[in-house]
């Protein structure tokens, strides 16, 4: 009988417990529901201030417009709050600034740009890429008001081209097939893709793509042309050293030519071996790299020319013309200041 008792009494122990947790659950239950509305409300008047609400009225523009938004980024780091202040090496405050400016000072980004001025504020810079196979790219980055540079964005000139012949030009984009409309389409969302997705600067500083486009085509004649095609360089140094050799051979100091040194066969063969070439691998690469005057007329690696001589006469000679780079650029005034182009 005894036993029976306790078991009753521990039952209702049980029970009451279970009550009493029953009411803690629906107490705290209520409590969450009144912290989820009042944060919901919250959450409504934020979205109102900040103007991200569907409708917006005239009041919430106006607080968007008028907001003075900030950023603290003091908590950006809680172990380095939590050291004193007289131990710590820099402020994070110096460490922001240092940053700044290696961005301001870092101007690696304009390495051979042209400045775009007269449009979008004087805020572009540009230049031409052109690859290995001769294919031309448009590089170009974007000054911001802090004189932060952003990161080198491309396009590919022909898409550039390609939009500005419809949208720029005298034709109208209906006259355009579905596949153009779709190139067109298509690089102008890489283009905003790119340029949004690299985009350092403050608010002020955002261009539209469409302008952006439009200038770069407008000055694309005048931009400086880029190539790190190994063909380039090596074309210059083999020209200048050849130049070098060339100007003063005696054909060159009897006879006077101003468009190209017009080498004889004895002196074309000294200057290959001089090279520690032979004579054909010699006249080869500098019909590979564009270097002779040749004609229809040409036999071989030598054209028939007319030699000028101190005495007044001239005759026709078959000779190796290298081309004068100074005299077909125009710029043989350099040579007055002491400047022989062909001497570099």
């Amino acid at each position: 009988m005894v036993k029976n008792m306790n078991i009753e009494k521990y039952a209702q122990e049980v029970n009451a417990m279970m009550d009493n947790a029953v009411k803690n659950f629906n107490r705290e239950e209520k409590i969450m529901e009144n912290n989820r509305a009042e944060a919901m409300t919250d959450n409504a008047n934020n979205m109102e201030a900040t103007g991200t609400m569907v409708s917006k009225t005239e009041a919430q523009v106006a607080n968007r417009e008028t907001a003075m938004i900030t950023v603290e980024t003091e908590n950006m780091d809680v172990v380095s709050q939590m050291i004193d202040d007289d131990e710590r090496a820099i402020s994070s405050e110096s460490v922001n600034k240092i940053q700044d400016m290696l961005r301001k000072v870092d101007q690696s980004a304009l390495l051979r740009m042209g400045h775009v001025r007269n449009v979008l504020n004087d805020a572009l810079y540009a230049r031409i890429y052109e690859d290995h196979k001769g294919f031309r790219y448009v590089d170009f980055c974007q000054r911001y008001n802090n004189n932060s540079l952003s990161p080198q964005m491309r396009i590919s000139q022909d898409d550039l081209m390609t939009t500005a012949m419809y949208e720029y030009g005298t034709r109208s984009i209906d006259e355009a097939g579905t596949g153009v409309k779709r190139k067109i389409s298509n690089f102008k969302a890489k283009v905003h893709k790119e340029y949004f997705g690299k985009f350092r600067g403050s608010f002020g500083d955002m261009l539209p793509v469409e302008d952006i486009l439009y200038g770069i085509a407008i000055a694309l004649h005048m931009l400086p042309v880029y190539s790190d095609d190994d063909r380039t360089l090596k074309r210059t140094e083999f020209y200048y050293q050849v130049v070098e050799m060339a100007k003063n051979r005696p054909s060159q100091t009897v006879g006077k030519f101003n468009s190209y040194y017009a080498l004889t066969e004895e002196e074309i063969g000294h200057i290959a071996q001089d090279l520690k070439k032979d004579r054909i691998s010699f006249l080869r690469e500098l019909k590979d790299y564009g270097l002779l005057y040749l004609t229809d007329s040409s036999k071989g690696y030598q054209t028939n020319v007319r030699c000028k001589y101190d005495d007044g006469t001239s005759r026709t000679e078959w000779r190796y013309c290298i081309l004068k780079m100074d005299h077909l650029a125009g710029v043989e005034e350099e040579k007055e200041e002491g400047g022989d182009l062909n001497s570099f």
